[in-house]
């Protein structure tokens, strides 16, 4: 799922050099009807590389996979497991490195279900992480002058959002601050 997305792409780039070709792709087209999705049963692997942006029907649910299935490994790289949204609410906690796995547990006799959570996961490739978020950034830096001397345009725009969304947590935490 995600398919399309930046972490999308790089699964389906990183099954290519495995050799694996023949990889289902499915991103927003595909889910558009709304899960929960039977056919991710069908899979040896399910990677769930959405962006969650607000509520959808679940891909996967406890009764799915409780159903006879192939399905032995998901790999939740978007990590919404403490959203209310939670497009995988088949579970309720990451993985880690030291510990990458968690089995799900699908009732008596049926096939092991394995998740991998880890939701810092593009860690394990610092140098593509580091030089993909810095291509991301370096446009929206190279205005920060622009907006500190009171200049407009596209970019400018990215920095005032930045300091509302600052004012606006400064906000909360006093608050927070008032009820503990």
């Amino acid at each position: 799922m995600g398919a399309k997305g930046r972490c999308g792409n790089g699964a389906v780039q990183f099954l290519k050099m495995v050799g694996i070709e023949d990889a289902s792709q499915w991103d927003m087209e595909e889910t558009a009807k709304g899960g929960p999705f039977p056919e991710i049963l069908d899979h040896d692997v399910f990677v769930n590389c959405i962006y969650l942006m607000g509520a959808i029907p679940p891909f996967l649910t406890k009764e799915l996979i409780a159903k006879e299935r192939r399905l032995s490994v998901i790999v939740d790289v978007s990590c919404d497991y403490t959203n209310p949204h939670n497009p995988l609410p088949i579970y309720n906690q990451s993985t880690s490195f030291l510990a990458p796995t968690i089995p799900i547990h699908t009732g008596d006799g049926h096939k092991e279900l394995e998740l991998v959570s880890i939701d810092h996961l593009p860690s394990l490739i610092p140098r593509e992480s580091s030089e993909d978020f810095s291509n991301d950034l370096m446009p929206s830096l190279l205005h920060l002058d622009n907006w500190a001397n009171g200049r407009s345009g596209e970019m400018v725009g990215v920095w005032e959002r930045a300091r509302k969304l600052f004012q606006d947590k400064l906000v909360e935490l006093e608050e927070w601050k008032k009820q503990h």
